[in-house]
């Protein structure tokens, strides 16, 4: 379904000014959008879960003494945080961030 306004001031890409829109690809743009989102979000709580595992392991190794399993995953986030912000400044440098 196309609807045309005749008062559009913007020329199409042959330059006339019909001022159709095209709501067939306004529509396929929101549904990958929300399909996105939902993605988005999806990581987000396995990312909090993810967290919340890591830390009740760490308190259990506390708990029952574990020091170097502790000092272990230390390590790992330590090295995760390094690499991550490692290439935001890559990225930042090459002007693409």
């Amino acid at each position: 379904m196309e609807e045309v306004f005749p008062d559009n001031p913007y020329p199409d890409a042959d330059g006339e000014k019909s001022g159709s829109v095209n709501f067939q690809a306004l529509d396929n743009l929101a549904l990958l959008w929300s399909i996105g989102i939902g993605i988005g979000y999806a990581f987000l709580i396995t990312f909090v879960f993810w967290i919340g595992y890591r830390c009740f392991l760490i308190w259990h190794a506390y708990m029952s003494g574990d020091v170097l399993f502790i000092i272990e995953e230390l390590r790992t986030d330590l090295l995760i945080s390094t690499v991550y912000f490692g290439v935001a400044a890559l990225l930042r440098k090459k002007g693409i961030l």
